[in-house]
């Protein structure tokens, strides 16, 4: 069985800003962080706080409640050996 690369919660983030057309500054000020939080985030350089899984949820509604904290922590898990992806 070929073992399948996690995503990084930003890779989805990436997609659903996208899909609404919503730019890195328009997010920033959504989430009320720095530009270059998103840029890290979006780039796999620093993880989704708990805050920010929340108020992610709340930009995007159309995902169930606590999905960008299900997808942090599964890449995490992922990541450090714990679950078997693919």
């Amino acid at each position: 069985m070929e073992r399948v690369e996690p995503l990084w919660p930003g890779k989805y983030l990436a997609d659903d800003m996208e899909e609404a057309g919503m730019t890195r500054k328009q997010l920033a000020a959504k989430l009320d962080v720095s530009l270059n939080w998103v840029h890290k985030f979006l780039h796999g350089e620093t993880p989704l706080t708990p805050r920010l899984s929340k108020a992610l949820d709340a930009a995007f509604p159309h995902l169930p409640p606590g999905s960008w904290a299900d997808l942090q922590d599964r890449f995490s898990r992922a990541v450090n050996g714990r679950v078997a992806t693919g």
